[in-house]
């Protein structure tokens, strides 16, 4: 598979097209998640979040748009075949597991009887 080079800006430094709708959020939409988010966004700090969060949604306009055909998909990010057969085993040192155990019967812990 051929290394493309993919170029995703920096959504605080990228010219923002204010024309796109779907690129940008609102007041009302971020007064909605506000509230969705069980948040109080004082009214003087509302115009912050409504520029960050239109930098979020922007940024991600970026990566959606991104061409992703070549790319197989993933259910994890860790290597297949990595992990060891689920056995049941005694860990291969029990003295060692009750060596400090207060009482013990052989290999197990001995507990009180529960009532």
């Amino acid at each position: 598979m051929e290394k493309k080079n993919l170029k995703i800006t920096n959504p605080k430094t990228t010219n923002k097209d204010t024309t796109n709708e779907s690129a940008t959020c609102n007041s009302e939409v971020v007064n909605k998640m506000a509230h969705l988010a069980r948040l109080h966004i004082e009214p003087e700090a509302l115009a912050c979040y409504v520029a960050d969060m239109s930098s979020i949604v922007h940024f991600a306009g970026q990566i959606s748009s991104l061409d992703c055909s070549g790319v197989a998909a993933m259910t994890s990010t860790l290597e297949r075949g990595r992990w060891r057969k689920d056995e049941r085993t005694d860990g291969g040192y029990p003295k060692l597991v009750v060596k400090n155990a207060p009482k013990r019967y052989g290999n197990f812990f001995s507990v009180p009887k529960v009532k």
